[in-house]
């Protein structure tokens, strides 16, 4: 989460067998092959997206989202369900709870996403999502297989929270 949210990078492979987890805490990373850099501006609007659920801010949601390039056609757009739908996503971060992950959440995270959503249509994909979907499916797929449980919410709404600083900004890039 600091990685995209705070450094605006993320390695895209959540394979379990690139990383070293040590003792101390620390981790080696093994495989670089699957790095993405984002716009720092990209990063801002996906986080005023990420505060508008963590913050139950259903009305400023739908412009958020557009603002994030993930309306295709807002006319045809259902709002209602796009809601529903995100709040089950950021689910593991909207408890102050452990939340473990489960193949049936991700199953109902499939059902949503692909075979009952209402915006199929609708939606638009910017390009910087891909890497992202990557990331969150594998990802959700390894927690699944391991049960993984834990408090998410904590951590997830610090690095939404926080200041971004790229690792390596751009020339007269600011920070957000």
């Amino acid at each position: 989460m600091n990685a995209i949210f705070r450094h605006c990078y993320f390695n895209g492979d959540p394979h379990p067998g690139n990383y070293l987890f040590h003792t101390d805490g620390t981790v080696t990373f093994l495989d670089f092959g699957c790095v993405k850099k984002f716009e720092i501006d990209f990063i801002s609007r996906w986080k005023a997206m990420a505060k508008t659920i963590l913050e139950q801010r259903k009305d400023e949601n739908l412009q958020a989202t557009d603002a994030l390039g993930l309306i295709g056609k807002l006319d045809k757009f259902d709002h209602d369900f796009h809601w529903e739908m995100m709040n089950h996503v950021y689910g593991p971060f909207l408890t102050d709870e452990p939340f473990t992950f489960t193949h049936a959440h991700n199953s109902r995270t499939n059902d949503y996403m692909l075979w009952e959503n209402k915006n199929r249509f609708s939606s638009s994909m910017p390009a910087d999502f891909l890497f992202i979907n990557r990331l969150q499916w594998g990802l959700a797929a390894v927690m699944a297989d391991l049960e993984a449980q834990n408090l998410y919410a904590r951590p997830f709404k610090e690095a939404v929270y926080a200041q971004s600083i790229p690792l390596f900004a751009w020339r007269g890039q600011a920070s957000i």
